[in-house]
């Protein structure tokens, strides 16, 4: 099949975190199983530009990558050479991918595909939560989706949800859509390898800690890990590596101050590679208290290390989380949830045993070989459907 990805920002756009790492091993191992993928994306990068050749194919793992420079109108990716570009190539594929919503590219994509006669599914990652929908500028985001985005949601063949708790979610936003595919999506088990040559150690720390990994982002909640350690035992650190492109990190340092943490709570910034990886698997557990994620890949990082994971209820992968016993709920008070830690901590053969319960799952389940193999099938399916 000739398949065309279309993304507002591709790899090695890392700073916008989990999707990035998801979108690429997608549309890599669709590759490795002899599909034609292209990409059609920006060279944005939050609050850079990637450092890419422009308006030519790159090839990234087999996978052709057009990127294209967006000169103004940042926020909403918008780009005529991009927008050029669709028109030109959309046409010709069996069927487009369009990765996100209530952005410039996206939308465009999705009327040339509906113009050209091409299938295409929509994958919100998230977009399409009323929590979210309503947090940040909802009274923007509420004209989109009635007067732009509705007529190209309900002309795509299909949305892709990325787990059931997803599905629920974009059920509930008043849109009649007409059909919803839950698709997970996988981990390629090489990514905390490949991107980091250094061998200096980045631990600074010889005590138990907990790990928040990903951006630190106001929809994550970081304050309420730490809101949780005074209730721990004085040897448990925090560890938070990821970017700061919201400038959290001053009022997240003044919070741990001013509970008398400043010694626990460690700021390790982006870390990537065989730091990513050490930062994982000496970890005591993952934990991610967001207001709401469609999937968590960060998830399935933890468990490739054989960690186990901390998560609040809106998370995609909890209900996997739960059956597999890899992990447990963020209790509701930062007492309980420190009582929880301390009990956590004086059991590490039961931490092991979830962490090599994600493991296994990881292997069983997750494998990006697998997820590929199911996301073909269904874009045959709705391609030869009349």
């Amino acid at each position: 099949m000739k398949i065309c990805h279309i993304v507002p920002s591709y790899y090695p756009a890392v700073r916008y975190g989990g999707p990035i790492w998801a979108i690429h091993h997608m549309c890599k191992s669709l590759a490795k199983l002899g599909h034609d993928v292209t990409v059609l994306t920006t060279s944005v990068n939050m609050h850079e530009n990637l450092d890419v050749p422009l308006n030519r194919a790159v090839d990234i793992d087999g996978v052709k990558v057009f990127y294209f420079p967006v000169s103004f109108l940042r926020r909403w990716f918008f780009s005529w050479g991009l927008r050029k570009k669709m028109q030109a190539i959309i046409p010709g594929m069996d069927f487009v991918h369009i990765h996100s919503l209530f952005l410039w590219p996206t939308f465009q994509a999705a009327r040339i595909a509906n113009k050209s006669g091409i299938p295409y599914c929509i994958s919100p990652h998230g977009a399409l939560v009323p929590e979210l929908l309503a947090s940040r500028s909802p009274y923007i985001k509420k004209i989109a989706l009635q007067f732009f985005e509705k007529k190209n949601i309900l002309d795509a063949n299909f949305i892709h949800a990325t787990a059931k708790l997803e599905e629920i979610n974009i059920k509930s936003v008043q849109v009649p859509f007409t059909k919803i595919e839950v698709i997970e999506l996988g981990i390629d088990t090489c990514i905390t390898q490949d991107d980091d040559d250094s061998n200096d150690p980045i631990l600074k720390i010889s005590t138990p800690y907990l790990l928040f990994l990903g951006r630190i982002s106001w929809k994550k909640q970081i304050d309420r890990i730490i809101a949780a350690l005074p209730y721990t035992r004085k040897d448990i650190h925090l560890v938070i590596a990821g970017y700061d492109d919201e400038h959290l990190t001053v009022s997240l340092k003044k919070i741990a101050d001013d509970l008398g943490l400043s010694g626990r709570v460690h700021f390790y910034g982006p870390v990537q590679g065989k730091h990513k990886q050490e930062l994982l698997s000496n970890s005591m557990a993952l934990v991610l208290t967001s207001l709401h994620e469609n999937f968590g890949i960060v998830i399935l990082e933890s468990w490739a290390n054989a960690r186990p994971v901390i998560l609040s209820p809106n998370i995609g992968l909890v209900e996997s989380m739960l059956a597999a016993d890899a992990g447990v709920l963020v209790p509701d008070s930062p007492k309980s949830f420190g009582e929880l830690i301390n009990r956590l901590g004086a059991n590490p053969d039961f931490l092991d045993s979830m962490g090599q319960n994600g493991f296994n799952l990881v292997k069983e389940r997750y494998s990006w070989g697998a997820r590929a193999h199911e996301l073909v099938s269904v874009y045959e399916r709705y391609r030869q459907s009349p």
